[in-house]
């Protein structure tokens, strides 16, 4: 849902607390993110959705969670691993935001595509142009069920398959920064 942290003026990796729906200046969006990537190698983009939107997201999540089409997280490598779930302890499903339940994922697939593909096609867009995005996978949708359930710090895209940027939208509710670390 995100945390309402302040925009720091010391370019901190926290770019903005504006909601997606709600910003009127998309290239200001943009140049943040472009300047966060280039000084950190990461972005954070706090109230993306706001709140009724991200509690739409979240719903449609836990939706499809009780209707269990999720399925236990695998690993890239070593996918015959006995320890799977001291490595990852979560379950996912593959989405594109076109599947009938998955409205508002889809509205959240479409606005990161917006400001990813805005960013990498604006002048003096950093790193960012070092890369050709053209095209995406699927959105992966994993839920944490409890009980110590987690994801080992790790490489994403191990392979080097032609990724070149991870989007994360973190649904914790009530995600409490004093307790709880996102790594």
């Amino acid at each position: 849902m995100g945390r309402n942290r302040k925009k720091r003026t010391n370019h901190s990796v926290v770019s903005t607390d504006v909601p997606m729906s709600k910003r009127s200046d998309y290239v200001d969006l943009c140049r943040n993110i472009i300047r966060d990537m280039d000084l950190y190698g990461v972005c954070v983009l706090d109230n993306f959705l706001g709140y009724e939107r991200g509690m739409s997201v979240l719903n449609e999540v836990m939706n499809l969670y009780s209707m269990g089409v999720f399925k236990d997280g695998e690993l890239v490598r070593n996918k015959a691993s006995n320890n799977l779930k001291t490595i990852r302890g979560d379950e996912i499903i593959w989405v594109d935001g076109r599947e009938n339940s998955c409205k508002h994922i889809g509205q959240l697939i479409s606005d990161v595509d917006s400001v990813v593909m805005g960013s990498n096609q604006m002048n003096d867009n950093g790193k960012l142009g070092n890369y050709t995005i053209n095209g995406r996978t699927k959105a992966m949708v994993a839920c944490y069920p409890g009980h110590g359930s987690h994801y080992v710090k790790h490489v994403d895209n191990p392979n080097k398959d032609g990724r070149c940027i991870t989007a994360i939208y973190y649904l914790n509710k009530d995600w409490d920064i004093k307790v709880s670390v996102l790594k």
